[in-house]
């Protein structure tokens, strides 16, 4: 399944150490510790056929829900925000890389057309192509919406960072998220940060596969009369409320 890849700004911002187009709010998170080949939305009720590690609520089953989801236990900053986002682990020569910096993920929410609703119940979406056959079988893989960068606080995303050198020890991952069928929900941009295992990267993989079959998975279990103000008080305005606001 692939996501559709929309740049819906020009104007950039830069909030909580990464660029992207404004304006838009911030929710940070972290990873559950869960990796299992678990997959509800491309492959539910069945094994994956890779494994995933899962950001943001813990468990996340082969069968899932929104409303399950808002009952298992939050790693959002916000705990009131049970949304599931997932990857395959990201590895430097074989070995897993540990997320970086005390705020590792961080989800960008931005305006598209200034009447935004809330994402529907059940409806994930996927960006990138998990079967992809070289990187030109992955589109957009190399953009501002989907790829791999060194260091924090902006920067050009690449198809690769195997075999180059990265002094920040910093390993960021980014896909972008739009809901094709549903187009008055906000995009969403995800940045995932890795400490790589030395400034001279090695080869990275994805659970042991090519980097260029990267893809991310997100499954929406937002609080909801959190997320209508959100979207009320942040987005629609085109106010940029910054991270994590209370509202």
């Amino acid at each position: 399944m692939l996501g559709r890849l929309v740049l819906a700004f020009g104007i950039v911002l830069v909030l909580a150490g990464e660029a992207v187009g404004a304006p838009a709010g911030i929710l940070t998170l972290r990873p559950t510790g869960q990796v299992e080949a678990v997959d509800p939305i491309v492959s539910p009720g069945s094994t994956s056929a890779h494994r995933h590690q899962f950001w943001g609520v813990r468990p996340v089953h082969s069968i899932e829900t929104s409303n399950e989801l808002r009952t298992h236990e939050s790693f959002w900053t916000l705990a009131h925000n049970r949304t599931a986002i997932w990857l395959p682990p990201p590895m430097e020569d074989g070995v897993e890389l540990a997320v970086a910096t005390s705020r590792p993920g961080l989800a960008y929410y931005q305006t598209v057309s200034g009447t935004e609703v809330a994402f529907p119940d059940d409806r994930g979406s996927v960006v990138g192509n998990a079967n992809a056959r070289s990187p030109a079988e992955n589109p957009g893989l190399g953009t501002q919406n989907l790829g791999y960068r060194c260091g924090i606080g902006g920067g050009t995303f690449r198809a690769s960072v195997s075999n180059t050198r990265c002094d920040a020890r910093i390993l960021v991952i980014t896909g972008k998220w739009t809901f094709p069928g549903f187009p008055n929900v906000p995009d969403v941009k995800i940045f995932l940060r890795y400490r790589l295992l030395d400034p001279d990267i090695g080869t990275i993989t994805l659970d042991g596969r090519p980097d260029f079959t990267l893809h991310l998975d997100y499954f929406p279990a937002h609080d909801r009369a959190y997320f209508d103000r959100f979207l009320s008080q942040c987005l629609i305005p085109a106010r940029a409320c910054g991270t994590d606001p209370v509202l």
